[in-house]
């Protein structure tokens, strides 16, 4: 009787151990979490245009005589530039239109006046969108006129 209770007892634990490593027949597997979403890199702040020009010229502007003549401007950027003007495009050049950021000089050369007024253009630096503007004057070529006083007995 003996060998009957060891079977049954061996047979007891045969059974309990199997249904303890198991779960009802299905194996628990543990979902995979989600890959974390990475942040986009954040964009570099683009910088505020910027023109650095002598607050002289932006006041006061250029001034010349009637004879031809030249004068400089410096300034600097930190965007692609381009120069424009109003009138005077006959009588004022500047040496360039348009150039790199950084520091730059414009040289404006005006040809002689010989008209009987003073001439003026308005010159406008642009770097994206900034922009700082001057005015070029000439004055006018000085004419001396006499007249005769005719007086006769």
């Amino acid at each position: 009787m003996k060998k009957k209770h060891l079977l049954y007892l061996l047979l007891f634990i045969g059974i309990m151990t199997a249904s303890g490593c198991s779960s009802g027949g299905k194996e628990e597997i543990p979902e995979p979490s989600p890959a974390p979403t990475p942040k986009p890199e954040p964009k570099p702040e683009e910088p505020k245009p910027e023109i650095s020009l002598s607050s002289d010229i932006t006041a006061s502007g250029l001034s010349f005589t009637n004879e031809e003549g030249t004068q400089t401007v410096s300034f600097t950027t930190n965007f692609d530039w381009t120069i424009s003007q109003t009138d005077g495009s006959g009588w004022c050049t500047p040496s360039a239109t348009q150039g790199s950021k950084g520091s730059a000089s414009v040289t404006f050369t005006v040809k002689a006046n010989e008209e009987t007024e003073d001439r003026q253009t308005n010159i406008t630096i642009k770097a994206s969108t900034a922009s700082k503007s001057f005015t070029i004057t000439q004055e006018k070529k000085y004419v001396l006129t006499a007249k005769a006083d005719k007086k006769e007995i």
